[in-house]
């Protein structure tokens, strides 16, 4: 498991590292949270991390109409998912 995988993902589209985190530290533990408009998943995953770090369990669901990049973006979301090993997330493609 890599809770920093979010680094390893391409892309200037996440730069809410700081608000993330606050939002991290209020969820309670089991929380459900989804995020509507994934990209490539650097966001949630940054997410996904720091409830991680901080011993929170939660399910987390991605959900994108995949208009960004159709197959390739729900493959490279998948391929992210599984290469950080963080668990609790489900991807909805709509």
């Amino acid at each position: 498991m890599d809770t920093r995988y979010y680094k390893k993902i391409d892309g200037s589209m996440f730069d809410f590292r700081n608000f993330y985190f606050s939002i991290a530290l209020k969820l309670p533990d089991n929380a459900v949270i989804a995020e509507v408009g994934v990209a490539n998943g650097k966001s949630a995953l940054y997410l996904a991390g720091a409830l991680t770090e901080l011993e929170k369990p939660f399910t987390m669901y991605l959900i994108d109409n995949m208009d960004y990049g159709a197959n390739d973006q729900l493959t490279t979301i998948i391929n992210n998912v599984v290469e950080s090993g963080l668990k609790g997330i489900r991807i909805l493609p709509v």
